[in-house]
């Protein structure tokens, strides 16, 4: 983060997108505390699909992919 600082990103992102390592959320933290975090909708889906039933998985996979991809929360 310090090198993109160093190269010119002075003004903190309004949201940081990352697969959720602790590392990466920790440096967002430091360099730019006013961003908020948010979990990769890919690694969500891989997490949620490893906890289910390999048939159950196809399905759902399309059902999140539902989820994630419309414009208004409470579609969701």
């Amino acid at each position: 983060m310090s090198q993109l600082t160093y190269q010119g990103i002075s003004i903190a992102p309004e949201l940081a997108i990352g697969d959720g390592a602790s590392r990466f959320w920790n440096t967002v933290t430091k360099y730019w505390p006013t961003t908020r975090h948010q979990c990769c909708w890919v690694h969500k889906t891989a997490n949620v699909l490893d906890k289910v039933l390999k048939y159950v998985q196809p399905r759902m996979k399309e059902t999140l992919h539902d989820i994630w991809m419309v414009e208004i929360q409470q579609e969701a």
